[in-house]
Protein backbone atom coordinates (compact mmCIF):
# COMPACT_ATOMS: atom_id res chain seq x y z
CA UNK A 1 0.00 0.00 0.00
CA UNK A 2 1.08 3.34 -1.11
CA UNK A 3 1.97 6.08 1.16
CA UNK A 4 -0.73 9.03 0.86
CA UNK A 5 0.06 12.12 3.35
CA UNK A 6 -2.42 13.69 5.46
CA UNK A 7 -1.04 16.83 4.80
CA UNK A 8 -0.78 19.08 2.90
CA UNK A 9 -4.39 19.02 1.18
CA UNK A 10 -5.16 19.79 -2.44
CA UNK A 11 -5.49 24.00 -1.75
CA UNK A 12 -2.65 23.92 0.39
CA UNK A 13 -0.18 21.90 -2.28
CA UNK A 14 -1.31 24.72 -4.54
CA UNK A 15 -0.70 27.62 -1.96
CA UNK A 16 2.89 25.36 -1.64
CA UNK A 17 4.08 25.28 -4.86
CA UNK A 18 2.61 29.06 -6.48
CA UNK A 19 5.01 30.32 -3.70
CA UNK A 20 8.54 27.82 -4.84
CA UNK A 21 7.20 27.72 -8.53
CA UNK A 22 5.14 31.00 -8.71
CA UNK A 23 6.86 31.52 -12.18
CA UNK A 24 7.01 28.01 -14.02
CA UNK A 25 4.46 27.00 -16.09
CA UNK A 26 1.69 25.40 -14.82
CA UNK A 27 -0.44 24.65 -17.80
CA UNK A 28 -1.07 25.54 -21.38
CA UNK A 29 -4.12 25.78 -23.23
CA UNK A 30 -5.24 26.94 -26.92
CA UNK A 31 -3.28 29.77 -26.85
CA UNK A 32 -2.66 30.58 -22.91
CA UNK A 33 0.02 29.60 -20.65
CA UNK A 34 -0.78 29.83 -16.77
CA UNK A 35 1.73 29.77 -14.59
CA UNK A 36 1.45 28.28 -10.81
CA UNK A 37 1.28 31.92 -9.46
CA UNK A 38 -1.57 33.29 -11.94
CA UNK A 39 -3.77 29.95 -10.83
CA UNK A 40 -3.39 30.82 -7.27
CA UNK A 41 -4.49 34.49 -7.90
CA UNK A 42 -7.28 33.31 -10.29
CA UNK A 43 -8.45 30.69 -7.76
CA UNK A 44 -8.28 33.04 -4.83
CA UNK A 45 -10.11 35.56 -7.04
CA UNK A 46 -12.91 33.43 -7.85
CA UNK A 47 -13.08 31.80 -4.67
CA UNK A 48 -14.01 35.44 -3.25
CA UNK A 49 -16.73 36.37 -5.90
CA UNK A 50 -18.55 32.91 -5.43
CA UNK A 51 -18.26 33.42 -1.66
CA UNK A 52 -19.78 36.57 -2.23
CA UNK A 53 -22.56 34.84 -4.46
CA UNK A 54 -23.15 32.57 -1.09
CA UNK A 55 -21.03 29.66 -1.92
CA UNK A 56 -19.05 28.54 1.21
CA UNK A 57 -18.30 25.59 3.52
CA UNK A 58 -20.93 22.42 2.46
CA UNK A 59 -22.53 23.93 -0.40
CA UNK A 60 -23.44 21.62 -2.74
CA UNK A 61 -22.72 22.89 -6.49
CA UNK A 62 -23.14 21.16 -9.99
CA UNK A 63 -20.20 22.27 -12.15
CA UNK A 64 -21.22 21.63 -16.21
CA UNK A 65 -18.44 22.73 -17.64
CA UNK A 66 -16.26 21.43 -20.73
CA UNK A 67 -12.03 21.61 -20.06
CA UNK A 68 -11.37 24.82 -20.21
CA UNK A 69 -9.53 27.52 -17.78
CA UNK A 70 -13.19 28.03 -15.93
CA UNK A 71 -13.02 24.33 -15.51
CA UNK A 72 -9.61 24.47 -13.89
CA UNK A 73 -10.34 27.58 -11.54
CA UNK A 74 -14.03 26.39 -10.30
CA UNK A 75 -12.58 22.81 -9.81
CA UNK A 76 -9.57 24.43 -7.43
CA UNK A 77 -11.86 27.46 -6.19
CA UNK A 78 -14.77 25.48 -4.53
CA UNK A 79 -11.91 23.25 -3.07
CA UNK A 80 -10.73 26.71 -1.79
CA UNK A 81 -14.34 27.65 -0.03
CA UNK A 82 -14.81 23.82 1.33
CA UNK A 83 -17.61 23.23 -0.83
CA UNK A 84 -19.06 19.95 -2.32
CA UNK A 85 -18.92 20.00 -6.16
CA UNK A 86 -20.82 17.88 -8.49
CA UNK A 87 -19.34 17.25 -11.53
CA UNK A 88 -21.91 16.67 -14.38
CA UNK A 89 -20.99 14.63 -17.73
CA UNK A 90 -21.09 17.22 -19.98
CA UNK A 91 -22.92 14.51 -22.68
CA UNK A 92 -25.76 13.80 -20.25
CA UNK A 93 -29.26 15.01 -21.90
CA UNK A 94 -33.00 14.96 -20.94
CA UNK A 95 -33.68 11.84 -18.01
CA UNK A 96 -30.35 10.61 -17.20
CA UNK A 97 -29.30 14.96 -16.68
CA UNK A 98 -32.41 15.25 -14.69
CA UNK A 99 -31.84 12.29 -12.60
CA UNK A 100 -28.23 13.80 -11.28
CA UNK A 101 -29.98 16.74 -10.63
CA UNK A 102 -32.74 15.54 -8.44
CA UNK A 103 -30.56 12.81 -6.95
CA UNK A 104 -27.55 15.12 -5.66
CA UNK A 105 -30.08 18.44 -4.94
CA UNK A 106 -27.46 21.17 -5.76
CA UNK A 107 -27.57 24.51 -3.95
CA UNK A 108 -26.01 26.16 -6.86
CA UNK A 109 -24.92 25.44 -10.57
CA UNK A 110 -21.60 26.81 -12.63
CA UNK A 111 -22.37 25.92 -16.13
CA UNK A 112 -21.30 26.81 -19.63
CA UNK A 113 -23.65 28.87 -21.95
CA UNK A 114 -23.53 25.95 -24.39
CA UNK A 115 -25.43 23.52 -21.65
CA UNK A 116 -28.44 26.01 -21.31
CA UNK A 117 -31.24 24.93 -23.57
CA UNK A 118 -30.53 21.16 -22.42
CA UNK A 119 -30.54 22.14 -18.18
CA UNK A 120 -33.75 24.61 -19.11
CA UNK A 121 -35.50 21.95 -20.48
CA UNK A 122 -34.97 18.59 -17.63
CA UNK A 123 -37.48 18.87 -14.86
CA UNK A 124 -35.15 19.90 -11.99
CA UNK A 125 -34.35 23.34 -13.94
CA UNK A 126 -31.85 25.26 -12.40
CA UNK A 127 -32.58 28.39 -9.97
CA UNK A 128 -31.88 31.21 -12.54
CA UNK A 129 -30.53 33.03 -9.07
CA UNK A 130 -28.67 30.17 -8.41
CA UNK A 131 -26.81 29.67 -11.49
CA UNK A 132 -23.69 30.94 -12.93
CA UNK A 133 -23.37 30.62 -16.77
CA UNK A 134 -19.87 31.20 -18.19
CA UNK A 135 -18.03 30.45 -21.56
CA UNK A 136 -14.77 31.50 -22.52
CA UNK A 137 -15.45 34.56 -23.85
CA UNK A 138 -16.83 35.25 -20.43
CA UNK A 139 -15.66 34.25 -17.59
CA UNK A 140 -17.06 33.42 -14.30
CA UNK A 141 -17.22 36.82 -12.16
CA UNK A 142 -15.80 38.67 -15.29
CA UNK A 143 -16.17 42.42 -14.81
CA UNK A 144 -16.54 42.25 -11.07
CA UNK A 145 -14.17 44.59 -9.03
CA UNK A 146 -13.34 45.12 -5.50
CA UNK A 147 -13.38 40.89 -4.51
CA UNK A 148 -14.12 39.91 -1.17
CA UNK A 149 -11.81 37.11 0.31
CA UNK A 150 -13.00 34.39 0.86
CA UNK A 151 -12.39 32.98 4.59
CA UNK A 152 -9.98 30.25 5.08
CA UNK A 153 -10.84 26.91 6.41
CA UNK A 154 -9.69 23.97 8.04
CA UNK A 155 -7.05 21.82 6.07
CA UNK A 156 -8.99 18.60 6.41
CA UNK A 157 -7.97 15.45 4.63
CA UNK A 158 -10.81 13.60 4.96
CA UNK A 159 -13.50 16.54 3.73
CA UNK A 160 -15.69 15.26 0.95
CA UNK A 161 -14.58 17.46 -2.02
CA UNK A 162 -16.95 15.94 -4.68
CA UNK A 163 -19.51 13.64 -5.42
CA UNK A 164 -18.94 11.95 -8.54
CA UNK A 165 -21.51 9.99 -10.51
CA UNK A 166 -20.81 6.69 -11.95
CA UNK A 167 -22.17 5.67 -15.71
CA UNK A 168 -25.01 3.57 -14.28
CA UNK A 169 -24.37 0.57 -16.02
CA UNK A 170 -25.73 -1.87 -13.82
CA UNK A 171 -28.81 0.52 -12.62
CA UNK A 172 -29.01 4.17 -11.20
CA UNK A 173 -25.74 5.94 -11.33
CA UNK A 174 -24.36 6.10 -7.29
CA UNK A 175 -22.65 9.12 -6.38
CA UNK A 176 -19.32 8.17 -5.22
CA UNK A 177 -18.08 10.54 -2.32
CA UNK A 178 -14.39 11.92 -2.76
CA UNK A 179 -12.23 13.24 -0.10
CA UNK A 180 -9.47 15.62 -0.80
CA UNK A 181 -6.94 12.72 0.14
CA UNK A 182 -9.01 10.14 -2.07
CA UNK A 183 -8.12 12.86 -4.68
CA UNK A 184 -4.15 13.06 -4.21
CA UNK A 185 -4.27 9.43 -3.86
CA UNK A 186 -5.58 8.84 -6.92
CA UNK A 187 -2.93 11.44 -8.62
CA UNK A 188 -0.46 9.92 -6.88
CA UNK A 189 -0.86 6.22 -8.31
CA UNK A 190 -1.13 7.68 -11.54
CA UNK A 191 2.17 9.48 -11.32
CA UNK A 192 3.62 5.97 -10.42
CA UNK A 193 1.73 4.01 -13.06
CA UNK A 194 2.74 6.02 -15.54
CA UNK A 195 6.43 6.71 -14.21
CA UNK A 196 6.02 10.50 -14.46
CA UNK A 197 9.39 12.54 -14.13
CA UNK A 198 10.90 16.24 -13.71
CA UNK A 199 10.21 18.15 -16.61
CA UNK A 200 7.19 16.07 -18.28
CA UNK A 201 4.43 17.66 -19.63
CA UNK A 202 1.61 15.64 -19.68
CA UNK A 203 -1.60 15.78 -22.65
CA UNK A 204 -5.01 16.13 -20.51
CA UNK A 205 -7.94 15.60 -23.09
CA UNK A 206 -9.62 13.51 -20.36
CA UNK A 207 -12.59 15.14 -19.47
CA UNK A 208 -12.40 17.21 -16.27
CA UNK A 209 -15.41 16.21 -15.04
CA UNK A 210 -13.98 12.85 -14.19
CA UNK A 211 -11.48 11.56 -11.73
CA UNK A 212 -8.92 10.71 -14.62
CA UNK A 213 -8.85 14.74 -15.71
CA UNK A 214 -9.14 15.77 -11.94
CA UNK A 215 -6.04 13.78 -10.97
CA UNK A 216 -4.54 15.71 -13.56
CA UNK A 217 -4.71 19.01 -12.25
CA UNK A 218 -3.32 17.91 -8.81
CA UNK A 219 -0.65 16.01 -10.10
CA UNK A 220 0.86 18.53 -11.51
CA UNK A 221 0.83 20.27 -8.48
CA UNK A 222 2.75 17.30 -6.63
CA UNK A 223 5.55 16.43 -9.31
CA UNK A 224 7.66 19.60 -11.15
CA UNK A 225 5.62 19.02 -14.19
CA UNK A 226 3.20 21.03 -16.46
CA UNK A 227 0.20 20.29 -18.62
CA UNK A 228 -0.97 20.54 -21.92
CA UNK A 229 -5.04 21.24 -22.37
CA UNK A 230 -7.23 20.34 -24.98
CA UNK A 231 -10.77 21.14 -24.55
CA UNK A 232 -12.08 17.46 -26.16
CA UNK A 233 -9.98 14.94 -27.66
CA UNK A 234 -9.78 14.94 -31.30
CA UNK A 235 -8.23 12.21 -33.37
CA UNK A 236 -7.39 14.75 -36.20
CA UNK A 237 -5.63 17.20 -33.91
CA UNK A 238 -4.01 14.82 -31.67
CA UNK A 239 -0.43 14.77 -33.12
CA UNK A 240 -0.45 18.51 -33.39
CA UNK A 241 -0.97 19.52 -29.80
CA UNK A 242 1.15 16.71 -28.86
CA UNK A 243 3.68 18.42 -30.82
CA UNK A 244 2.68 22.13 -29.61
CA UNK A 245 2.63 21.12 -26.29
CA UNK A 246 5.92 19.01 -26.47
CA UNK A 247 4.06 16.12 -24.17
CA UNK A 248 5.75 13.09 -22.81
CA UNK A 249 2.67 11.64 -21.49
CA UNK A 250 -0.73 10.99 -22.51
Amino acid sequence: MFPVPEQPTIYDLLKLVAGKRGSKTYLRYKDCSLSFSELARSVDDLAGFLYAQGINEGTKVAVMLPNSLNAVFTFFSLIRLGALQIPVNINLRAEPLDYLFLHSKPDFVIADNEYRVVLEKIQATPDPEHTFWCDENEPIGSGVENITDSPAIESDPDRIVSIMYTSGTTGPPKGVMVTDKMHRACAYSSAIVADVQAGDCLYLWEPVYHITGTEVLILALMYNVSIGMTARFSASQFWSDVKKYQATHI
